[in-house]
């Protein structure tokens, strides 16, 4: 069987491509807003700019990623833990700051543990 490859959407057999679609949603998200939930989501950037950082205890910020249009943002240890039956542990300790105004798609991370079970 043939896999599809979408702009944003990887390289996924076709029906587990399109049972993914059916839960990705698009925001807005202005400029200087944070996101703090990448351990429970998968993010793609549809348009904008981003700086994914993590704090010290300091709080001083620390720069991991920038992210551009088509770049993903996600913790790859949450995705795992979803697809293994793992209680996801929230880390909490990376963040997501919209360095010029942005629109994002969002995944949530438990649609894998949904998928992978049809499997």
């Amino acid at each position: 069987s043939s896999g599809i490859n979408a702009e944003y959407g990887g390289n996924f057999e076709q029906p587990v491509f399109l049972e993914l679609c059916k839960y990705v949603t698009s925001s807005y998200h202005p400029r200087g807003s944070l996101l703090n939930d990448l351990d429970v989501s998968f993010y793609v950037v549809q348009s904008g700019e981003l700086s994914v950082f993590t704090e010290d205890s300091s709080q001083k910020q620390h720069v991991i990623k920038r992210a551009y249009q088509g770049d993903s943002m996600f913790s790859l240890l949450s995705i795992l833990d979803m697809i293994s039956c793992n209680k996801v542990v929230v880390r909490s300790d990376v963040y997501a700051r919209a360095d010029t105004d942005c629109y994002l798609l969002k995944l949530p991370t438990s649609v894998f543990r949904t998928i992978h079970s049809k499997s």
